[in-house]
């Protein structure tokens, strides 16, 4: 028999709003999406996906239009505990890059995708019905990087090692999901209206690597 050793496993970290928060910030939210429909803009892949925020023409941010400080706090000590106590890395602090809101209809889905330009990304799930609500999912960074030519067998069964794409079938409202933003993500077709998350990038707020130091200032 083969004894079996999984090898460099990639973290998915999720945590979870206070649920008395969570029911506050949520009608905080979708409030503000029923009131200010005039800065919605389309997604580019797919017209019903759509997004606040999430646009060079717009001078303002979430924050600006939300200035809520404990949902902020949330956000970046989550991320600062997925970055040192899961990751091991020597930071002091998470900042947030951006943050932006994403409303996907019927039909809409997200390609996959990666985040330039930051450490750590995350989504927290302001309105979300696994039932009608497509769900998060990655793309295996090992085995869809390939350098052609490149040569492959035929799949007769899943396993683990096997697996081209991991579907997120444990997130629920509430959920805050982390990961190296360097991962492609996205989802599949939504078959139901009022899918709602926001969408975030971390960086740390000072990289230390060996002797050299540098800060990132916003």
């Amino acid at each position: 028999m083969l004894g079996i050793y999984p090898l460099f496993p990639v973290p998915i970290a999720k945590t979870q709003y206070e649920p008395k928060k969570h029911v506050e910030f949520k009608k905080t939210v979708l409030d503000f999406i029923k009131d200010n429909k005039e800065l919605e803009v389309d997604g580019i892949i797919s017209p019903e996906l759509k997004h606040f925020f999430n646009s060079s023409e717009q001078e303002k941010g979430f924050f600006d239009y939300i200035p809520d400080q404990d949902f902020k706090n949330f956000l970046e000590e989550s991320a600062f505990d997925f970055v040192s106590g899961v990751m091991g890395r020597d930071v002091e602090q998470m900042m947030i890059t951006d943050c932006w809101i994403n409303t996907c209809y019927k039909n809409g889905f997200q390609r996959y995708h990666s985040h330039a330009n930051s450490y750590v990304s995350a989504t927290y799930y302001v309105n979300y019905i696994p039932s009608i609500h497509s769900a998060l999912a990655f793309s295996n960074p090992f085995l869809n990087v390939h350098v052609e030519p490149f040569m492959e067998l035929n799949t007769v069964e899943s396993t683990e090692f096997n697996q081209k794409d991991i579907v997120c079938d444990f997130i629920e409202e509430g959920d805050l999901v982390l990961w190296s933003s360097h991962l492609d993500h996205g989802y599949d077709i939504n078959i139901g209206n009022g899918r709602v998350s926001i969408s975030m990038n971390f960086v740390p707020s000072k990289f230390k690597s060996g002797p050299y130091t540098f800060s990132i200032q916003k």
